[in-house]
């Protein structure tokens, strides 16, 4: 009967620190979830942030096509060139001008900048059908902003004319530059 009490105190001394570990692990476990918990919680609410960020980014592009839009319409026939902007901004107002008038404007400062002439070809139900003088170097060599500034610049001068909707660009299509028509 003695040797019962001795062996309950040597399992109690055999299972406490096995125990006490176990808490500890336990609090560990239950502080890195807490810790994990917060990182998630963060996470969330940067999410959150960016998901509003891209929608009030997305309002403000809308506004800025819907205004840019509007000054093609209203600002009447003009020369549109390359700003530092996306969209290119108006150079030359020419009242009166008709298509061919505005490209030869336009061509003046291509060739100032190096950059390829525009060659202006049918007119047909708004659309305005031109052509590049030199292919590769718009798609080639003049980089995705540089051929993204000069489509813009044609696209924009050409809409300003009333009677013209949208250019119908007819290239080979290149690693900077794909044809097609463009309506801003």
């Amino acid at each position: 009967m003695k040797k019962l009490p001795l062996i309950m105190l040597s399992i109690c001394f055999i299972i406490h620190p096995l125990t006490g570990c176990q808490n500890a692990e336990i609090e560990k476990i239950r502080s890195e979830h807490e810790q994990t918990k917060e990182i998630n919680r963060r996470l969330r609410a940067n999410l959150d942030d960016l998901k509003s960020e891209v929608k009030n980014s997305k309002a403000r592009l809308d506004d800025m096509s819907g205004w840019s839009g509007q000054l093609v319409n209203h600002l009447g026939p003009c020369v549109w060139y390359f700003s530092e902007f996306e969209k290119p901004l108006p150079h030359e107002i020419m009242e009166n001008a008709n298509p061919q008038q505005l490209v030869e404007k336009l061509n003046i400062l291509f060739k100032s900048s190096g950059s390829p002439e525009v060659i202006l070809g049918e007119i047909e139900n708004g659309i305005a059908q031109v052509r590049v003088s030199d292919e590769t170097q718009l798609t080639q060599r003049m980089g995705t902003a540089g051929a993204t500034a000069y489509i813009n610049a044609v696209t924009y001068t050409l809409v300003s004319v009333t009677s013209i909707n949208c250019v119908d660009f007819q290239f080979t299509v290149g690693d900077h530059a794909i044809p097609g028509k463009y309506c801003p």
